[in-house]
């Protein structure tokens, strides 16, 4: 039976392929072509979604976070002038680069060293800064005493300017797309929805829409920000002459990458072409047998790409070369061919073309069947490793290995079937010397290979413990690379590059209380993983993009939204601590029921968050103890501050009092205290900062506690 399968099977072959070369050859060559037209759709991603699984707890966590303190999509622009910083032709210089990049579409603010309000040049206090907020464009502002403040400010120095005062940093926050967040918080639920029983068919289908129109307008908005990061690097270069400048963030670091997984499949596919050719050649002197492999693989590798685009799977970091093993594996299969034909043309020099290769495909198929096989099921284990990128890859690898056993097995034989065989070629065994000599030297040396064997395998297990993995992102380019430039001037000078939140949930009893959260914020903001006190909800070039908020330019340094430089200047001193945000009318004299009316205090915005400014919050009550990592337990502190079921005023905020800012500032200092860890900005900087206006005391509970119902009222 299986004899008469292989001959009925091997029939068809002759029937279909090799006694119609032509006919094979314009079918292969369509399928081609159109596949190679698909291929230009494909894309190369390297957002959150091509990190993690559907439905990752921690990045939903993370986004739900990022929502709750709408962290800004933003880039940075480092400024190490040639002169001084502090001059008045150096700050013109920052003030008009300031001002360009403000004017683009897209921009929704610009933060910098000129927008910061100087508290202690000279030092002020809360009657003073209601009458004037300096900054460093403040006519006849004492600028080494500016200077002095900027590097040693527990909030600007190593953030907005280095330490050195030498290099300081503009942020600029692009405007909130409303549509990408509709579409991925939509995507989002309804994956989440499917999870559970009775997702309907009519739901499947609007998910289908969403995750289509999501990945269209995802792939709209990376052009567009290609396009803003190119005319960005136009603004600096025209500054040049004047300072040292580096782009740095999320969104350029995605968008080098691209490019540079872009050259890496090109200049690697090109160099295995080259050196494939080479080998080919080298092997076997023939030109016929150097152009039909080339061909074959060309071929292979535009249809596998077709093939990626119409699946909707993106290149990825790890599936970049794909290119580079499909070559490969097209090359061996070629090989088997090519020495299987030459022999059977040596053995038989009168037979015509088609029984030479009836016979190469007939002794070489099931070989080389396994061959793949075997390979295809070593990548598709990769399907279960649970990291999406190396999920994606297995499939891919699979896909290619099976695109190049179909072209290896009908475009190289439909090819030959055109050229005539030819006469027979000389042989050359250049591993007839090499295979005579092993033999000989295992029999005379057997102990000593033995001996050798068990060495390097004593060797390659004491090798083993050394090996480590290795993390650091800015090792992954070279020193030339604005990347590799921008993160090192921005670790060393500007507090780091990757933000990380930290999150501390209060004792579950005193979250609970019903004066904390209003119940339908907490049931828009509880997060999925309310068991993970200290969670790190995730590295802000992976899901920034996907959380824009326009009203908080300066998310990162902690300041409150700063005017673009066209609008008046900062009027409220307290933004810097992110206590109001700038445009805050002043409240009316004729206003006692104010009770910060005296300082000039005006109620923020209720959706304001004034712990946003650090990454604290009330969240929804965890389960564990937030606060062990610094040896502050949550029973204790429910002991030492028992709270009624009216706590008053001065009860409004678990963290925001001069009772738990002392434990704020051992998280704070347990976290500065890391060495991998640059700046760090938590609640216990704003209470520095208020601190120092305050002339170097705590401000009480209840003027705290004032402070806290006028930014967060009641609701």
């Amino acid at each position: 039976m299986d004899l008469f399968m292989k001959k009925t099977l091997l029939s068809l072959y002759d029937k279909a392929i090799l006694a119609r070369p032509i006919l094979t050859l314009l079918i292969i060559a369509a399928c081609v072509a159109w596949l190679g037209i698909q291929a230009q759709a494909l894309r190369i991603d390297i957002s959150a979604d091509s990190l993690v699984l559907e439905n990752d707890a921690d990045l939903n966590y993370y986004r739900s976070m990022s929502g709750r303190y709408a962290g800004d999509d933003f880039l940075i622009v480092t400024y190490t002038p040639k002169a001084d910083l502090f001059t008045q032709e150096t700050l013109a210089d920052l003030k008009q680069l300031r001002d360009e990049l403000a004017a683009m579409e897209r921009v929704s603010s610009v933060t910098s060293a000129l927008d910061a309000p100087l508290l202690q040049s000279p030092p002020v206090t809360l009657a003073d800064i209601q009458k004037e907020t300096r900054t460093l464009l403040t006519p006849g502002l004492d600028l080494e005493m500016a200077r002095r403040e900027l590097t040693s400010s527990p909030l600007y120095s190593n953030l907005l300017v280095g330490k050195s005062g030498k290099t300081t940093a503009i942020q600029l926050n692009f405007k909130r797309d409303p549509i990408y967040v509709s579409l991925l918080t939509e995507r989002d639920q309804l994956r989440s929805k499917r999870l559970e029983p009775g997702f309907s068919a009519q739901e499947q289908q609007r998910l289908d829409s969403v995750t289509l129109r999501f990945k269209e307008h995802s792939d709209a908005l990376a052009d567009q920000e290609e396009r803003d990061i190119a005319a960005i690097r136009a603004i600096m270069a025209r500054h040049a002459d004047k300072a040292t400048l580096h782009l740095g963030g999320a969104p350029m670091i995605v968008n080098d990458m691209i490019h540079f997984v872009r050259h890496d499949i090109r200049t690697f596919g090109l160099a295995v072409l080259g050196m494939l050719a080479l080998l080919l050649w080298i092997a076997f002197r023939s030109a016929l047998w150097v152009i039909l492999p080339m061909i074959t693989a060309v071929a292979a590798s535009v249809s596998a790409v077709g093939l990626f685009a119409l699946f909707g799977w993106k290149i990825t970091i790890v599936s970049s070369n794909f290119p580079a093993l499909l070559l490969i594996f097209i090359l061996s299969l070629s090989i088997h061919l090519a020495v299987r034909h030459r022999e059977l043309h040596r053995l038989h020099p009168d037979a015509d073309q088609r029984f030479l290769v009836l016979e190469t495909v007939k002794s070489k198929f099931t070989a080389c069947l396994y061959m793949v096989l075997t390979t295809a099921v070593a990548f598709g284990s990769l399907v279960v490793s649970g990291v999406r990128p190396v999920i994606d890859f297995g499939w891919m690898m699979s896909v290619s290995l099976a695109v190049a056993l179909l072209l290896a097995f009908t475009l190289l034989p439909a090819a030959l079937m055109l050229i005539k065989p030819g006469r027979p070629q000389e042989e050359r065994d250049y591993t007839a010397v090499v295979s005579a000599w092993l033999p000989r030297v295992i029999e005379r040396r057997g102990g000593a290979i033995m001996l050798a064997a068990a060495l390097f395998t004593v060797l390659g297990a004491l090798g083993l413990r050394q090996l480590t993995v290795e993390n650091r992102f800015i090792d992954n380019f070279k020193e030339s690379t604005e990347i590799h430039q921008g993160m090192l001037l921005i670790d060393r000078e500007l507090g780091g590059t990757i933000s990380l939140d930290v999150i501390v949930n209060p004792p579950p009893k005193r979250a609970a209380a019903p004066v904390e959260t209003a119940p339908e914020e907490t049931a828009k903001t509880a997060p999925a993983a309310a068991n993970d006190p200290l969670a790190v909800v995730g590295l802000a070039p992976a899901t920034t993009s996907a959380q824009p908020a326009p009203e908080d330019p300066l998310a990162v340094v902690g300041l409150a939204p700063a005017s673009k430089p066209a609008q008046p200047a900062l009027e409220d001193p307290l933004a810097v601590v992110g206590l109001a945000p700038s445009t805050t009318p002043k409240p009316a004299q004729s206003a006692p029921q104010d009770p910060l009316a005296v300082v000039g205090l005006a109620p923020a915005p209720a959706s304001q968050d004034p712990l946003a400014v650090v990454g604290l919050t009330q969240p929804p009550p965890a389960e564990a103890d937030p606060l062990a990592v610094v040896g502050l337990s949550a029973k204790t502190l429910a002991a030492e501050a028992p709270l009624a079921t009216d706590p008053g005023i001065t009860g409004r905020s678990y963290w925001f009092n001069s009772f738990m800012a002392e434990d704020v500032r051992r998280i704070h200092d347990y976290l500065d205290g890391i060495p991998e860890v640059g700046k760090v900005l938590s609640l216990a900087t704003t209470m520095e900062i208020l601190k120092q206006i305050n002339g170097g005391q705590m401000l009480d509970d209840v003027t705290l506690s004032i402070l806290y119902e006028r930014l967060c009222p009641r609701t």
